[in-house]
């Protein structure tokens, strides 16, 4: 175990442009995973990256590249779109997105270039989708762990290779391109057209493949065997909730497919019983599937910011499961409207072919590394970009000069999000510490979860309890430490969105109170550095105990007690206790040789 995370670090080391794994990065990860836990897998919404266009497309379709779909896996991506093709020509699906001819290589191990319909791409004929879901394999296998574990959707974008061209063979002397088209109209001198002849690539069935996930892989098949064990009332019990996906069930990964171009021809591949059973079809489960070209981010943009209707969300996670935005060369994401898309409980996929990277355009091998590095800071639904940050845990204010006390500016905008200490103040709605600082506390800001000072004063976030879209706030401002008393209104409670769902209805509370300054959500990391949890300011962590003074001093004391008595015990035998047997065998001793000499009529040593 040890062997396999000491490669991977030497790994990263190399991959100087990709993401730090920063300890920030995996708390964050981690607390948007275990407040989801009672929140069912059709919910989640996980940030996605297509393989093809980030990886494959850049580096090629060979085993060398799985390395880096590795390594974008370890850096918090839970969603991977892979385009696979239904080759007409062969009859088969595989992931190079053009046919290689059957005389490009006698070598199946060797990469060459293939050109088809305008594009060019560097393909390894015995590369295919079984060598992807290996690496999937092999990655939940490494982080199976409770701590560790976690829901990852593997999106399978079924696309198709058309029988309507023939290739064309250039004789150009020691010219070895092959060049695929549409059949010429007239013949030029030098120029060769033939019937195509492909390699036979990949395999016949579209979910076959897939049996190599084994034991991780939930199926369609076992909707109908399971019921999640803690339901909640706000959603459906059609899918499991992430609990009972991974500690009960335990499973760790899921397959959808989209799109169905493969059926646009006579050709076409027919869905068998076997697929229906192991991949969830958009298109037969009514998941919803959206693109960046439509108005969704807009119309979720107006919902936030528009007057506010707790039924609206109720009815929207009942009726819409899987929503997933795709983006493409037309619309692509940007950090920010990533992270607008996940805060609006879509999963976005990175999907264009190109993403800007500070005037530099240029694919090289280090480019996922810098595009994933642009988007890690924005990947989360909960946290607002750049948190959870709490680097002024170890200052106290008070070593400041009060004129440099300035509000924390995490986006760098000067927006309503941002105020210099104490001197925007209103006692109705804020009171910040000055002497006091312990940045441990989780307030909700207009971007998102951000890490604050535990003395200040704000509001708290209340949630009724029968109702998970319905939001107040308590009637008075209190310390973060002052929560486990009761302040909320009668039938709501102290509270943390569980779901992007749950907190675009608390933002959408806020914005149409005019609500402008933070509010406390229950999560902290008051326990145990890092380890964000609910529950009030004294939850424990599950995953490390916290060692106060007390504790110590309960879990020492039994054993430095113990330890004393057998002290005090060797000591007084030591010194004042004398061991009855042997006193007895010197008496015993000395008695019978006085009886021996006695008997024997003689003293001191015979002659």
């Amino acid at each position: 175990m040890w062997f396999y995370w000491l490669l991977f670090a030497c790994s990263l080391a190399q991959e100087a442009n990709w993401p730090n794994l920063s300890d920030r990065a995996d708390q964050a990860l981690r607390a948007e995973r275990d407040i989801a836990m009672d929140i069912p897998i059709d919910q989640h919404t996980p940030f996605g990256i297509s393989a093809n266009r980030l990886i494959f497309d850049i580096q090629g379709y060979s085993t060398d590249a799985l390395g880096t779909l590795k390594t974008a896996l370890n850096v918090g991506i839970n969603a991977v779109m892979l385009d696979v093709y239904w080759n007409e020509y062969t009859g088969r699906w595989q992931l190079c997105p053009a046919p290689i001819p059957q005389g490009a290589t006698n070598n199946r191990s060797e990469t060459v270039l293939v050109s088809w319909k305008g594009s060019t791409y560097k393909c390894q004929p015995s590369f295919g989708d079984m060598d992807v879901y290996a690496t999937l394999r092999d990655y939940l296998r490494l982080l199976n762990t409770n701590s560790q574990a976690n829901v990852i959707q593997l999106v399978l974008n079924l696309k198709l290779i058309l029988n309507d061209t023939v290739v064309i063979r250039l004789n150009l002397t020691n010219s070895s391109s092959l060049v695929t088209g549409p059949a010429p109209t007239s013949i030029s001198p030098g120029m060769v057209v033939y019937l195509p002849e492909y390699m036979e690539l990949g395999n016949s069935s579209l979910s076959d493949p897939l049996l190599s996930l084994s034991s991780f892989l939930f199926l369609p098949s076992e909707l109908d065997m399971t019921s999640p064990l803690n339901s909640t009332v706000a959603y459906d019990d059609e899918y499991p909730s992430q609990q009972d996906f991974l500690y009960s069930l335990y499973k760790r990964a899921f397959v959808t497919a989209v799109t169905d171009e493969y059926r646009n021809s006579s050709n076409g591949y027919n869905v068998t019983v076997a697929d229906a059973k192991t991949i969830f079809f958009y298109g037969q489960n009514n998941f919803t599937l959206n693109h960046t070209g439509e108005d969704v981010l807009q119309e979720c943009h107006d919902r936030r910011l528009g007057p506010y209707d707790p039924n609206y969300y109720n009815n929207r996670v009942l009726e819409s499961k899987f929503r997933m935005l795709i983006d493409s060369n037309n619309n692509r994401f940007t950090p920010e409207i990533a992270h607008q898309a996940l805060q609006c409980g879509y999963m976005p996929i990175l999907n264009a072919s190109v993403y800007p990277l500070l005037n530099r355009t240029n694919l090289t091998g280090e480019y996922t590394g810098r595009v994933l590095n642009n988007f890690i800071p924005y990947a989360y639904w909960a946290w607002a970009p750049f948190e959870p940050d709490n680097s002024f845990s170890n200052t106290t204010r008070l070593s400041l000069d009060f004129a440099e006390m300035r509000p924390r500016d995490d986006d760098h905008d000067d927006d309503d999000d941002d105020y210099d200490v104490g001197y925007d103040d209103d006692p109705d709605w804020q009171q910040t510490a000055v002497s006091q600082v312990a940045e441990k506390c989780v307030v909700m800001k207009r971007k998102g979860w951000a890490v604050e000072n535990c003395y200040n004063k704000y509001r708290l976030a209340c949630k009724h309890k029968n109702n998970a879209f319905e939001w107040t706030l308590s009637h008075d401002i209190s310390l973060y430490f002052s929560t486990d008393q009761p302040d909320c209104p009668k039938n709501y409670k102290f509270s943390v969105p569980h779901l992007s769902t749950e907190q675009l209805a608390l933002q959408n509370f806020l914005n149409s109170s005019s609500v402008v300054y933070p509010v406390w959500i229950d999560m902290n990391d008051i326990t145990i550095l890092g380890c964000f949890v609910d529950g009030g300011p004294y939850a424990e962590c599950p995953y490390k105990k916290a060692v106060t003074t007390s504790n110590l001093i309960r879990l020492v004391a039994p054993s430095a007690v113990v330890a004393v008595v057998i002290l005090i015990l060797i000591f007084f035998e030591r010194f004042f206790l004398l061991t009855p047997i042997h006193t007895n065998r010197r008496r015993h001793w000395k008695r019978t040789i006085n009886q021996h000499y006695k008997k024997n009529d003689y003293e001191g040593v015979p002659s």
